[in-house]
């Protein structure tokens, strides 16, 4: 075989190995585990909550990885922002004696980077709440069940505090008021969750 025919033969086995040996950009899997934080704050002058989700679950949410390279840059998350602060507004509920609230005002909206990863950190502030009326939490993030959703919720109200976690069927927690509560409560009013989960008590 001359020279002229071998050196075209070559290129195309260099191109061939070339092409099998790059890396092929993946789709992003489906995020099989979500996990969410909620810390309520209980005061007569203010309830403050905070709601914290990986940056995964926030790209599964609003299709924000626009690059699909698995992490939420400040430009991605800037780009769904107003979209996920309205999912939060319709898909975490608070109620004050039976009725939503509706917060006064955002205190902040980050993307707040973790070590390799980051999560979206959402604070606001709703009305106080007295000792004597009730308080619940529902979150309707991810009810079909198959990212293994979960929230972690801790609230504080004076020297009590109250954690429990919303996971599969059981999306609400919600409180005792003081004048439903046992006479060692000292006005506090008590928590519980609802559908039977458990609540951790620790005085102050």
């Amino acid at each position: 075989m001359s020279a002229l025919v071998r050196l075209p033969y070559a290129r195309m086995l260099l191109l061939a190995a070339a092409v099998f040996l790059s890396p092929v950009p993946q789709p992003i899997a489906s995020h099989g585990f979500s996990q969410g934080h909620t810390t309520l704050e209980l005061s007569p002058s203010q309830t403050v909550l905070t709601y914290e989700l990986d940056e995964n679950s926030v790209s599964e949410l609003t299709g924000g990885d626009a690059n699909r390279d698995g992490v939420m840059d400040q430009r991605e998350f800037e780009a769904v922002r107003i979209r996920l602060e309205s999912m939060l507004n319709e898909n975490i509920v608070l109620e004050i004696d039976g009725k939503p609230e509706t917060w006064t005002h955002v205190e902040s909206f980050v993307l707040e980077p973790q070590g390799d990863t980051a999560k979206a950190v959402w604070r606001v502030v709703y009305p106080g709440v007295s000792a004597s009326e009730s308080v619940s939490l529902t979150d309707r993030f991810f009810e079909d069940g198959k990212s293994g959703y979960s929230n972690r919720i801790t609230v504080q109200y004076g020297g009590r505090l109250s954690e429990a976690v919303l996971t599969g069927a059981a999306r609400s927690w919600s409180s005792v008021p003081a004048n439903e509560a046992d006479p060692n409560s000292d006005g506090v009013p008590l928590f519980r969750p609802n559908f039977g989960l458990a609540a951790v008590f620790a005085g102050g």
